[in-house]
């Protein structure tokens, strides 16, 4: 049995977004203000590598520094540079540091081909997030704030080294590596593989949005702006969407348009005082879906937390599941709250433990459709199991339907 919500994707339901505004980009300065800029990070020669981050393109990856490994580093190459080049030339990578707590900031150093260069520390939380550092040989390191990121407040950047061309190899990539000391358990830095240049995108996203005014389909465009901030003018089709301002990193903006319906050709303008942008794109009719929402929460034992505690974690999740049922009972169909068992190693290891009332409790939920249960017994490996194991996977889930007459009839793998 799985609890679904269902509804409709049509001209008068859509997923609403926020619509009209602008992220979280917040940098009002640009250090290195018309230097040419020189790709940072495009090869890893040492650390250890993260590969699943949101932020990365395909096939990139980032570096990571743990304060929990002191002696560890990371290290990198820039791509490579002309043989002649102009007095100073200026590299960009993205880049993360958490904030220093109350044990202290994290102490970093920064070396270019093997010659220690620059000290920087870990941010406290309320210092000024853009900052430069400069030493006696003309080396500036600059650090431009674009967002908070993640749920620990990390600050998220772009990372400017401007480096006197005597003290680089011509002709060649340049080698950067950051050691760490001071660090603790929190303290992270990460330094991003990617290529950062001024860009623009837009896309129609393929949902209706409800208002006053009727459906309205809406329209995303996302700018890489290194720069000053600069006032832009975005267009559709020669008509004015809006004046927005774009700070450094990268500037969301959505607007709601009038939905088409039938498939065009459109043109995105995006002008500023110092560059243009015009993207062709195509508006196509929003199509009529079914859609299903399955509310649960994953298991993954090990990644966020200890075994015995994302098993509490679970059977909370099913009392507070039944908890919204019931509150939500009397709601339009489809509106009610209903809560998915994504494996049943939870189940069995609550009804083990739980009073005979929260036991009762549990079964009549599973009974009346408020809570979903999905046979197999963990997130298993299917792939390097044996026929019998395999059969195992679901024996909990037939004990259970033996024992209350509850018919289990999906299952649900959800990990990589």
């Amino acid at each position: 049995m799985k609890a679904n919500i269902k509804f409709f994707s049509r001209f008068l339901f859509g997923i609403v977004f926020a619509t009209l505004q602008t992220f979280s980009v917040q940098a009002q300065v640009w250090p290195q203000n018309g230097a040419l800029l020189t790709q940072g990070f495009i090869d890893s020669i040492h650390g250890e590598s993260q590969d699943f981050l949101q932020n990365l393109r395909p096939g990139n990856i980032a570096l990571l520094l743990d304060g929990s490994k002191p002696r560890e580093y990371i290290e990198f190459k820039s791509q490579k540079i002309p043989v002649k080049l102009p007095e100073f030339v200026t590299f960009i990578w993205s880049t993360s540091i958490s904030p220093s707590n109350m044990g202290g900031a994290a102490h970093y150093t920064l070396s270019v081909n093997g010659e220690k260069s620059m000290e920087f520390d870990s941010p406290a939380e309320n210092d000024k997030r853009d900052w430069t550092k400069k030493n006696e040989n003309g080396i500036e390191l600059s650090f431009v704030f674009t967002r908070l990121w993640d749920n620990f407040k990390d600050h998220y950047g772009y990372m400017l080294l401007k480096v006197p061309s005597k003290l680089l190899k011509a002709n060649q990539a340049q080698r950067f590596r950051i050691d760490q000391s001071k660090s603790k358990v929190g303290d992270l830095l990460m330094a991003f593989q990617d290529t950062i240049f001024n860009e623009c995108h837009v896309f129609a996203l393929p949902t209706l949005l409800k208002t006053e005014a009727g459906p309205k389909q809406l329209l995303q465009v996302e700018c890489v702006h290194l720069g000053i901030p600069v006032e832009c003018r975005i267009e559709l089709d020669g008509l004015l969407l809006d004046k927005e301002l774009m700070f450094p990193g990268k500037n969301t903006f959505q607007y709601q348009i009038e939905p088409t319906l039938r498939t065009k050709l459109a043109k995105l303008t995006v002008n500023s005082s110092i560059s243009s942008y015009v993207k062709e794109l195509s508006l196509k009719p929003v199509a009529l879906k079914e859609v299903y929402l399955l509310p649960h929460s994953h298991v993954d034992v090990g990644f966020t937390h200890v075994q015995d505690t994302v098993e509490k974690m679970q059977w909370q999740n099913f009392e507070t599941g039944i908890e919204l049922a019931k509150a939500t009972a009397d709601y339009p169909v489809g509106a009610r709250s209903k809560w998915n068992v994504e494996v049943m190693w939870a189940v069995e290891g609550y009804l083990k433990q739980a009073s005979p009332e929260k036991k009762a409790a549990f079964v009549d939920a599973v009974k009346k459709g408020w809570i979903g249960l999905d046979a197999v017994y963990g997130n298993m490996l299917t792939g390097i199991q044996k026929p019998e194991e395999l059969i195992h996977n679901m024996a909990f889930a037939n004990r259970f339907e033996k024992e209350y007459g509850i018919k289990t009839e999906t299952a649900m793998i959800s990990d990589v």
